[in-house]
């Protein structure tokens, strides 16, 4: 069951495990989400104290 996936991916391995892919999925991009969110905030504080 994903109902928050607005698109689905046209790969065999999402019809094994579609929970386990879509829970590793959404970690995943809320890990990059965080880690740019850092990146911005370390380049906004860098720039602030030169």
């Amino acid at each position: 069951m994903q109902p928050e996936s607005p698109h689905s991916d046209p790969q065999p391995k999402d019809e094994e495990a579609p929970r386990l892919f879509g829970s590793w999925r959404r970690l995943y991009m809320l890990v990059l989400g965080e880690l740019a969110l850092l990146i911005l905030l370390m380049v906004l504080f860098r720039r602030a104290f030169e």
